[in-house]
């Protein structure tokens, strides 16, 4: 196996019943995804050394995946001679690294956060936006989200509290089903649990466990639930892409920033750490949301706008389209935020873009902010801001069709001082790696000649009324 004949990627993280098993689902999720695109992917084992791994693949690789509190800048600078591009994948920005891209999907991160501790071309995937998670959380999503508050009798809970096995959160385990058991109102509880003890505990109670569960079934499970309580990290982002209500308590210092900020933006209520959760607090946090309608259904979309999912497939599309501008500048995607509704309007507001636009009037700010609100908290939305060197310069939306059509419509606008520079280009290079196969369409006016020209030379066929599509191939050719 060689870097120079395969697009050969390498993965070396961590896992344990102590720290949890939060890396090792990140990078299950980055290799499937990779994996559908034609890379192949191969696990090393927790603790193996730089030399282990140049042994092990004496060929080198295109790509070296690390994930673990174990693995910094020494462990990173050993691979260099062996490894074609190196990826971190971090979440407590406490350490220097020696990365060519890092990705914290942390809420709240920020890329500033890394400064002084990855070198000066590093690129830096920050955010929600880049939340690395399995393919079947934003698949579901699109059929789920906005969700609808429940009207059973017996509303749903599910326990998920991560997979580590120490007495924190052994003892923890047992304060969520005692606070459950004091709602009042009668409930379903299901508990995601790790181990046997766990599940005879959760079963003595009078309660369902699960254990042994793969992301298909956790999506149903969080797809089903009314409420969640649960530990911050992976779990939170996972259950804010399918909008489901949570009250979160930290069993690790590395939850306690994305924790808070989503707290901040009311997508979840934060219980604080797992050593000072009383069963009371759960109970009354619990039994007010559940018996709100009206507070059910804004937490609900709160805990939406955190994040789309498409993250992984976000950062698949710039490692394998390469995409740069016209003049080698690298070009990726990340997802739009509301903190974006002011330069977008100014886009939006330009005549150029009016011009060619199928609803001509000039938004107003009032419009644009219920607009852009709407658009985040859409499940049939994949809405991207283009960046060039880590600054914005367009956007492109993929929305899910029905009816007579399949697939999705892309739409893209670029920055008009920069209209010419082969960003839209770059960015619908990308667009195929986020609608993961499904036919894409794109409308044009008419009279817009640039736009014409850029969907035939990306190889969209014309159709009729207007409308352009992909002529599918695969990305993985």
């Amino acid at each position: 196996m060689t870097a120079q004949s395969e697009k050969f990627a390498v993965f070396r993280c961590a896992a344990s019943a102590v720290i949890g098993f939060g890396h090792l689902r990140r990078c299950k999720a980055l290799a499937e995804r990779l994996s559908r695109v034609g890379w192949v992917c191969e696990f090393a084992t927790d603790g193996e050394s730089a030399i282990d791994l140049s042994q092990r693949w004496p060929g080198g690789v295109t790509l070296l995946v690390t994930d673990g509190y174990d693995i910094d800048a020494t462990f990173e600078s050993a691979c260099r001679p062996w490894a074609k591009t190196i990826v971190v994948i971090d979440d407590l920005a406490d350490r220097h690294h020696d990365a060519d891209i890092l990705i914290d999907h942390n809420v709240g991160r920020r890329a500033e956060d890394y400064a002084g501790l990855v070198p000066s071309g590093c690129r830096i995937f920050a955010g929600p936006g880049f939340a690395v998670l399995a393919t079947d959380f934003p698949e579901r999503r699109q059929s789920l989200v906005p969700r609808t508050a429940s009207d059973s009798s017996e509303p749903s809970i599910i326990v998920s509290l991560g997979g580590g096995d120490t007495a924190l959160q052994r003892q923890l385990l047992d304060t969520v089903l005692e606070g459950v058991t004091l709602i009042g109102d009668p409930v379903e509880v299901v508990a995601v649990v790790p181990t046997e003890q766990q599940t005879a505990d959760v079963v003595a109670r009078g309660f369902t466990a699960r254990t042994g569960i793969d992301a298909a079934e956790m999506t149903e499970l969080i797809a089903d639930a009314d409420l969640a309580v649960g530990a911050g990290g992976i779990s939170l982002l996972e259950r804010s892409v399918l909008g489901l209500p949570s009250l979160v308590t930290t069993v690790a210092d590395n939850q306690k920033l994305g924790t808070e900020a989503a707290a901040a933006m009311n997508a979840c209520q934060d219980l604080g750490p797992a050593a000072s959760v009383t069963p009371r607090a759960i109970a009354d946090a619990a039994g007010a949301l559940l018996s709100d309608r009206a507070a059910w259904i804004q937490a609900s979309g709160a805990a939406a706008r955190v994040t789309d999912g498409f993250g992984t497939a976000r950062i698949v599309a710039a490692l394998t389209a390469g995409s740069t501008d016209r003049d080698g500048a690298p070009v990726a995607l990340r997802r739009a935020g509301i903190e974006d509704t002011e330069l977008l309007l100014s886009w939006q507001r330009h005549p150029e873009t009016r011009a060619f636009a199928r609803n001509t009037n000039v938004p107003t700010s009032r419009e644009h902010a219920a607009w852009m609100d709407g658009q985040l908290a859409c499940g049939t939305s994949i809405f991207n801001v283009v960046i060039r060197d880590d600054e914005p310069v367009g956007v492109m939306r993929l929305d899910k069709l029905s009816g007579d059509r399949s697939g999705y419509e892309v739409s893209i606008l670029t920055d008009p001082r920069l209209h010419g520079c082969g960003l839209a280009a770059a960015a619908l290079e990308q667009a195929p790696y986020l609608a993961d196969g499904q036919p894409i369409w794109a409308w044009i006016a008419g009279e817009n000649t640039a736009s014409h020209a850029l969907f035939c030379r990306a190889g969209y066929k014309p159709a009729e009324g207007g409308w352009y599509v992909a002529v599918e191939e695969s990305v993985a050719a």
